[in-house]
């Protein structure tokens, strides 16, 4: 048996045994010996996996699925538990137990993904696409005239994005919860898809789960590429079809085509494609107003008392507001300034204490009470607390936080 089939046939042998009857003495003692040994050899090469400082391919050499296999119940629930004498039975759950940790770690191991691999991974499959039928389409499309204007383009953009989602490139993303969908506005979609286009009842679930990975810059759909990057690396070969992958690529490839000819119809657009590092100052930019609201932020008085060393001082906050708005999330954090930059800031104070900047041992209410950022600052400690570590800038935030010292 091939090292990868080991996993999912343990699971078919134990799925199996629940739709026998009830085994001579001797079939039921050869069961116990199948899956105990199993289990042994996928623990091996769990222990073997885990013992490297890090998952480095999204092809994991176990055909899992981690909704599944991470929950003991399912495997504890097998007849056999209950057939077998107390002694073995009692040695398998251990076993049992012990594996399913181990793939829980597994598990959480491959959400640790270095954002730069996960991109170059992507990056490299992209190079493989060549020119087909989709992309010569959009060619075609784009050399009638008429099509060159902001309205038509804008309404391109919501028409490819429309077409690869409702084909389930995002069906592995987690459910999205009522807020999310009730955040979709699908009359907005439907204005820009043509008139004979029926939205299915289910596109809902997927233009919400495609909100966590993008935002609008004006008339630009823009894609959060390390966060989406991060997810997709994790499940592009588990749970994505290969017609499933390169339509993803594809997409990619059309969608700069469109921000192209976007900027080429309104050029001021194309501050949002180069990004911050392409600009020698931040003045008179979208990063600018960020910057200085972060850098101010961090040289007031509340901070100064909260701070866990000096050497967090008004130039390194200079220092890390432009290092930040120059990251790869530059561009996300600016688009949200405007309507969240309470919100945002509550977030980086979260991430900064996560990181030891500020004094860890201070609760979130009260840090939100002396920041002072808003009436509410119970509200403003949830956005301190776990909500801070759910944004993507999180890690970022906690691995370059020392180098503006």
């Amino acid at each position: 048996m091939k090292q990868d089939d080991t996993l999912m046939h343990l699971s078919l042998i134990m799925e199996t045994y629940n739709n026998l009857p009830k085994l001579y003495h001797r079939a039921l003692h050869h069961y116990y010996i199948c899956i105990n040994e199993a289990a042994d050899d996928v623990i091996t090469i769990l222990n073997k996996l885990l013992s490297k400082d890090e998952i480095r391919t999204c092809r994991v050499p176990l055909l899992i699925d981690f909704d599944k296999v991470t929950k003991l119940d399912y495997w504890l629930n097998c007849n056999i538990f209950k057939d077998l004498p107390e002694a073995d039975s009692t040695a398998l759950r251990e076993k049992l137990t012990l594996m399913t940790n181990l793939l829980r770690e597994l598990q959480m191991k491959r959400k640790q993904v270095d954002s730069k691999h996960a991109e170059q991974f992507f990056r490299r499959m992209m190079t493989r696409v060549k020119k087909n039928e989709h992309r010569l389409d959009y060619e075609i499309w784009r050399a009638d005239p008429k099509h060159l204007t902001l309205d038509q383009l804008w309404a391109k953009e919501v028409q490819l994005t429309f077409d690869v989602l409702i084909n389930g490139v995002l069906d592995f993303d987690s459910d999205p919860i009522n807020k999310e969908l009730e955040e979709v506005r699908l009359d907005l979609v439907k204005q820009a898809l043509e008139s004979n286009t029926v939205i299915p009842e289910t596109f809902k679930a997927p233009a919400a789960k495609i909100r966590r990975y993008s935002y609008w810059a004006e008339e630009l759909f823009m894609i959060n590429y390390p966060l989406i990057f991060n997810e997709l690396y994790q499940n592009c070969f588990e749970k994505l079809t290969p017609q499933q992958r390169w339509m993803l690529f594809d997409y990619d490839l059309q969608l700069n085509m469109l921000h192209e000819d976007i900027v080429t119809v309104k050029p001021e657009l194309a501050k949002y494609l180069h990004g911050a590092n392409n600009v020698s100052s931040l003045e008179d930019t979208i990063f600018f107003a960020p910057y200085i609201g972060i850098k101010k932020m961090l040289q007031q008085e509340w901070f100064k008392a909260l701070r866990s060393d000096e050497k967090y001082n008004a130039e390194w906050a200079d220092g890390f507001a432009e290092g930040l708005m120059r990251s790869e999330y530059g561009m996300q954090i600016a688009e949200e300034w405007k309507e969240k930059h309470i919100q945002i800031r509550g977030y980086i104070i979260g991430c900064l204490k996560n990181a030891g900047v500020i004094n860890p041992k201070l609760s979130n209410d009260a840090i939100a009470r002396e920041a002072d950022m808003m009436g509410k600052w119970r509200s403003f400690g949830r956005y301190i607390g776990k909500e801070s570590q759910q944004q993507p800038y999180s890690e970022w935030i906690f691995n370059h936080v020392n180098d503006y010292c």
